[in-house]
């Protein structure tokens, strides 16, 4: 991002395109937490809960960072965005969706149906 951002044009245009793998680009991620930071920007403080304003420390706004505190800040989103994928994707897991939540539905030898135990006769 540090190159990408360059005010000079011509490092501007000499930015290396990093290939991190098949699932996840890191341009496409800065992408996305360039564009969360800027709808937080236009939404603005909001308030949390019964806490009032003031409470919670302030983020600097994205249009007033400078550009080390942009780099911070996009940082910051792109670890609160895979946190967020990695905690819906274990609530996935623990309602019995995955490889092994079909084995948990059926009727297995010990007696247990949908997760429930039921009486043996």
């Amino acid at each position: 991002m540090t190159l990408t951002e360059s005010e000079d044009a011509i490092i501007r245009t000499a930015a290396p395109r990093v290939v991190a793998g098949r699932k996840w680009t890191p341009s496409e991620a800065v992408r996305s937490a360039k564009s969360a930071l800027y709808l937080r920007d236009v939404v603005g403080q909001v308030q949390h809960g019964r806490a009032g304003f003031g409470l919670i420390p302030r983020t600097p706004l994205w249009h007033k960072a400078t550009s080390a505190q942009k780099r911070q800040l996009v940082v910051e989103e792109i670890r609160r965005q895979e946190e967020g994928e990695r905690y819906a994707k274990a609530q996935w897991l623990s309602r019995g969706n995955g490889p092994t939540g079909r084995a948990w539905r059926k009727k297995s030898s010990a007696g247990v149906t949908s997760g429930k135990w039921t009486e043996r006769g």
